[in-house]
């Protein structure tokens, strides 16, 4: 904040509840920042989007500066509501309709194609069968374009929220697993970390690469663009490797040598990956590879078996022809209907979250216990050792 006007800044507070402790919290030290910045009236650097009119009224955001959202909304999925606000602010309101005509189209796909070339269901099916009948018990999201480099994260709470059930809709115990833990991040920095585990790791891990056929143009995001310089958006066309179209006209320009040789070295990167996950490196072949290099007949049958590579490990390759707020849009979307398939075969609700939930109660009951003077005696053994510990030590500090 100190880096900040405090005339010129706005605020957008996000929560469903209006009661998010740590969203709360954020709240309460910007409005305290505005009032003694001398502002006019701190309320109007205030935007609430909540489900509780009343809490962000008594919070002191004006009537018509909150943006309601319907109470049926899981924050998972509410990027389509007023919670996308903030992405509208800073890529433009042109580019967020771009993105909501994406997902609005990959809606259509995922209501009208058949089975068998419907991409979110046929993905959903990919998944659950690596999961229940290979054993998988966690997938890899993996982008080689920056501008998705944090998609994983986001992906994380669409996926284990929706998918970490143990109970069917109708509350009996499951008898098969559910969801998979997923994880992952910038495909050039994890070949240099975990791709070592998922060649010859001794648990299979699917994966999920994402790459763009053309480098992101400058001109694509950002500002509001003019309708003559993107045309109209078209409707996605599902096919099995999993492109989807841009807009007619979409900008090809600022690409420059720099460009488009990182672009290629991040694709030949994706697709060697890829490649050598499925087939692997062939134990017998390098044994004579390493032979003709000079090795010793035992030592090139020893160091075969380390350098090997099993492959028939299952990975998907998802390409976009670039990186536009339309296919972004429909990328989102497809993901979003991919859980819900997955949901549906499992029997389990996707739409509640109980663990999130209850874990946000018991943190507010464990707060006060950081101000008491007594030490803490009311809950489990491990629990209040941990809340006196803390304290002990922080006082030793303080």
């Amino acid at each position: 904040l100190s880096r900040l006007h405090v005339e010129t800044t706005l605020f957008i507070v996000q929560s469903k509840s209006f009661s998010t402790q740590e969203t709360l919290l954020n709240a309460l030290a910007a409005r305290s920042w505005l009032k003694t910045g001398a502002t006019a009236d701190w309320s109007t650097h205030f935007i609430a989007v909540t489900a509780d009119t009343a809490a962000a009224l008594a919070f002191g955001v004006s009537a018509e500066r909150i943006f309601p959202l319907w109470d049926w909304v899981g924050g998972r999925y509410s990027l389509w509501s007023a919670v996308g606000l903030p992405a509208m602010v800073a890529m433009g309101g042109d580019a967020f309709d771009d993105m909501l005509a994406g997902a609005a189209a990959m809606d259509a796909h995922f209501a009208d194609a058949p089975p068998g070339g419907n991409m979110p269901m046929l993905l959903a099916m990919l998944g659950i069968w690596n999961s229940n009948f290979f054993g998988a018990a966690s997938r890899a999201v993996i982008p080689y374009t920056p501008g998705l480099f944090r998609l994983p994260a986001y992906l994380q709470q669409l996926e284990m929220e929706s998918l970490g059930k143990s109970v069917s809709r109708r509350g009996k115990p499951l008898k098969w697993d559910t969801g998979p833990v997923i994880w992952g991040g910038a495909g050039i920095e994890g070949q240099h970390a975990y791709f070592q585990l998922l060649h010859q790791g001794t648990r299979l891990v699917p994966v999920d690469f994402i790459a763009c056929c053309a480098p992101r143009s400058k001109s694509s995001w950002g500002a509001p663009r003019s309708k003559s310089s993107w045309g109209a958006p078209r409707a996605v066309q599902q096919v099995p490797s999993g492109e989807s179209k841009p807009h007619s006209g979409a900008p090809r320009t600022g690409q420059g040598e720099n460009n488009a040789d990182t672009h290629a070295i991040m694709l030949s990167n994706c697709f060697a990956q890829s490649a050598l996950l499925m087939h692997g490196v062939d134990a017998k072949e390098t044994e004579a590879a390493l032979v003709a290099r000079g090795a010793t007949a035992r030592d090139a049958a020893r160091l075969a078996q380390h350098q090997a590579l099993p492959g028939n490990r299952p990975s998907n390759t998802l390409l976009l022809p670039d990186l536009t707020p339309y296919n972004l849009g429909a990328l989102l979307a497809m993901y979003e209907h991919r859980t819900f398939v997955q949901s549906a075969v499992w029997d389990i609700n996707a739409f509640d979250q109980w663990g999130v939930e209850h874990g946000k109660r018991l943190a507010g009951s464990l707060l006060p216990e950081f101000t008491a003077a007594t030490p803490a005696t009311t809950h489990d053994a491990s629990t209040d050792g941990l809340i006196n510990f803390s304290k002990q030590h922080n006082r030793r500090k303080s």
